[in-house]
């Protein structure tokens, strides 16, 4: 999905509560190549609220002129990625039960690539 999603052209950048170091590990070098920039705890602000500016701004997008989506799995995924000026998708295959939120939810790989389509 992400190789699909990057030769459309989307750009892309991961903003996690994780160290980027981890992230990039668990992700290996083909796909952590798809992303413009990788924020973690350990190389950016520790705070998602400060993280998404920042990735944003590596990206060169600003949310207020570009659609921007942000892709997570818990319920501060969703408040800082709407405080931010980011529509949110929701994946109900992480860490939170998501059902109860009012915007996108994907149960899978699948869903989710069919809601980012849109």
């Amino acid at each position: 999905m992400l190789h699909r999603l990057r030769e459309r052209g989307t750009r892309m950048a991961v903003v996690s509560s994780n160290t980027a170091v981890n992230v990039r590990a668990a992700l290996g070098e083909d796909l952590c190549g798809l992303f413009v920039s990788i924020i973690g705890i350990d190389n950016g602000p520790p705070s998602k609220l400060d993280a998404i500016p920042v990735a944003l701004g590596k990206m060169g997008v600003d949310p207020k002129a570009t659609p921007v989506v942000y892709v997570g799995d818990t319920r501060k995924d969703a408040k800082c990625a709407v405080s931010t000026g980011c529509r949110f998708v929701g994946v109900n295959y992480g860490f939170e039960d998501l059902r109860d939120l009012p915007h996108p939810l994907a149960s899978t790989v699948q869903e989710l690539e069919q809601l980012l389509a849109q």
